[in-house]
C-alpha cells in the first residue's frame, strides 16, 4: 500500500516527511524503528522513523536522494514503507562482505557491535565510490576492529 506525503524541511537541514502512526505501526516493534521505504516507485531506502512529537513518525532524506530524485521542499511524494528484515538494515558492499568472510577475528567484533555501530562502519564503507577505495576502506576497519578500536568517529582516523 503507497502513501503521499509532503516534504518539509526539518530542524536538521534536511528534508524530512511525516508517516502517520497508523501506517507505521504495522512496520515497527518496540526496538525496532527500521523501515525500508520505497519512494516514487524508484528508489529503494533503508532507513529509520523517528518518534515525533504528534506521536506520528518521520522519515528523513540523504541530500543525496534528493538530488538524485529531483526533490525539494514542498514536493509531494509516493512512498510504501515495510519492515527491515535485512541482515543489517543496510545494504552491505560485497568488498566488505568479503573482508568480514576472510577475517574471523574481525567479523566475531564487528558482530558483537551494536547494530547502529555496524551500520555505520559499512556506511564508511559504501560512500566510496571506488571498488578500490571500498577495499581498503573494508581492510582498514577489519585491522581497527582486531586493535580494538569500535567507535565509527574513529575507525579511519589515521
Amino acid at each position: 500500500m503507497s502513501f503521499n506525503s509532503i516534504l518539509f524541511l526539518s530542524k536538521n537541514g534536511f528534508l524530512s516527511f511525516t508517516v502517520p502512526k497508523s501506517v507505521a505501526d504495522g512496520c515497527i516493534s518496540e526496538n525496532n524503528l527500521r523501515v525500508l521505504c520505497i519512494i516514487n516507485d524508484e528508489a529503494s531506502l533503508h532507513c529509520a522513523l523517528k518518534r515525533a512529537i504528534d506521536g506520528n513518525y518521520i522519515i528523513t532524506l540523504s541530500a543525496k536522494t534528493c538530488k538524485q530524485l529531483s526533490l525539494n521542499e514542498g514536493s509531494t511524494i509516493n512512498y510504501s514503507i515495510h519492515k527491515d528484515e535485512s541482515m543489517y538494515q543496510f545494504d552491505m558492499p560485497i568488498e566488505m562482505s568479503q573482508a568480514l568472510a576472510l577475517d574471523i577475528e574481525a567479523s566475531e567484533v564487528f558482530h558483537a557491535l551494536t547494530k547502529g555501530n555496524q551500520r555505520s562502519l559499512i556506511y564508511l564503507v559504501q560512500q566510496s565510490k571506488t571498488i578500490e577505495k571500498r577495499i581498503e576502506k573494508s581492510l582498514v576497519i577489519m585491522e581497527r576492529l582486531k586493535q580494538g578500536i569500535t567507535s565509527p568517529r574513529e575507525v579511519l582516523k589515521k
